[in-house]
């Protein structure tokens, strides 16, 4: 074998070890994007939740259900990747909405402040969404409405917003006072940071809301491109933030 060969020989043999090594970090990322977006779904009917399993939390910790619901079983003390208690099940619709266990925003994240986080809730049906069954699925997610006639989840002081849910038709207010016979297109569920919770905790606080709203009300979650809102494009707005220190 010539030396000229010899080097072909080597190089295709390098060639195809970077093509496999590939193969196998793409296989890698794709079954931990699985894995996420089987984590934040909502759980469908028959399907166990991670409230039927969790351990008992200690008595000490204050979990709160939504106005005229009894609370369920606290659950189990949260890791330090964020987490946010998974959305109840079409069976059980009035089941409370638990509050996750937030960070306050660290220093390094300041880099952030002002960017927007936005998804878009739209409805299927082309009537659009009906105002009494807004006002029914936002008290399940203990939106409150506030200023500019929009609804806010607030943090647990009561007085800083996480997250605000607008009418996806312009201006973005609703008419509060006849919200009932409202009808509208979708929702924008968005926050401005730095908020009262870590980056992190806000979008996925943000996620879970906006897949109950698109579960409850028969819609499709949106990224801010307008675009199907997919595991994967989730992972890549999740991994642009700040983890966890």
């Amino acid at each position: 074998m010539s030396a000229l060969q010899g080097f072909i020989f080597i190089a295709g043999l390098i060639v195809l070890v970077g093509i496999y090594a590939h193969w196998r970090w793409t296989q890698s990322r794709k079954a931990r994007a699985d894995e996420d977006h089987e984590r934040l779904e909502p759980a469908w009917e028959d399907e166990e939740t991670w409230e039927d399993t969790a351990p008992a939390q200690d008595a000490d910790e204050d979990w709160t259900a939504a106005p005229g619901e009894e609370a369920g079983p606290p659950p189990a003390a949260m890791a330090p990747a964020p987490q946010v208690s998974a959305p109840a099940p079409r069976s059980a619709a009035g089941a409370p909405v638990l509050e996750p266990a937030p960070r306050p925003p660290s220093a390094r994240e300041s880099r952030f402040d002002g960017r927007v986080l936005v998804f878009y809730v739209m409805a299927r049906d082309p009537g659009g969404f009906a105002g009494g069954s807004l006002a029914r699925v936002f008290r399940e997610l203990h939106l409150e409405a506030g200023d500019r006639g929009i609804f806010y989840r607030y943090a647990e002081d009561g007085r800083q917003s996480v997250f605000c849910v607008a009418n996806a038709l312009e201006p973005g207010n609703f008419d509060l006072a006849e919200l009932d016979g409202l009808r509208t297109p979708g929702l924008t569920v968005f926050a401005v940071l730095p908020g009262p919770w870590s980056a992190r905790h806000i979008l996925t606080a943000m996620h879970r809301a906006a897949l109950t709203l698109a579960d409850r009300l028969d819609g499709e979650v949106l990224d801010g491109r307008r675009a199907p809102l997919t595991a994967m494009s989730y992972q890549t707005l999740l991994d642009e933030l700040p983890a966890e220190a």
